[in-house]
């Protein structure tokens, strides 16, 4: 019993721990590994892959150079992997298009505040419309109720 419970909480710490995965730029997920790992044990991982090439690791727009950064310590972390006999055109490449999905992320999310905005604004005028609607027939009542009044005072004369 106590085997079996040891053995669970050891698999539940393991799938706890964040991954780290390295991804060509064609988006194939090369090395998936458990986090937290240095950046230099990263790049030894994947050096056999590169055929005597050098290798480069991207996180977002970065370039992760420092051999002792540590990745992956606190959540899921994907990390563009770039081989070195092509690597200026490449990290142009991979910075535009990490540079137009960052901008678009901004808009997109300007453009849900602005629905958001939009939407409180249409419940506001709904809510002043029934306001004026109220008010509106409370007027009528009143004006029906003074005339009323004014009536009665006429036929006692």
């Amino acid at each position: 019993l106590k085997h079996a419970w040891l053995q669970s909480s050891v698999s539940l710490l393991l799938s706890a721990m964040p991954k780290i995965s390295l991804v060509d730029l064609a988006g194939e997920v090369v090395i998936r590994t458990a986090g937290p790992q240095t950046v230099q044990k990263l790049k030894d991982k994947a050096q056999p892959l590169g055929n005597g090439r050098i290798c480069k690791l991207l996180h977002d727009s970065r370039e992760l150079v420092m051999g002792d950064e540590i990745i992956g310590c606190l959540h899921d972390t994907c990390l563009t992997l770039v081989w070195g006999d092509r690597l200026g055109q490449f990290e142009a490449d991979i910075w535009m298009a990490q540079q137009t999905y960052s901008k678009a992320k901004e808009h997109h999310a300007a453009i849900d505040k602005q629905l958001f905005e939009l939407g409180q604004a249409e419940a506001l005028l709904e809510r002043a419309r029934e306001r004026q609607t109220l008010m509106l027939k409370k007027r009528d009542h009143a004006e029906a109720l003074m005339r009323g009044l004014g009536a009665g005072n006429g036929s006692c004369e």
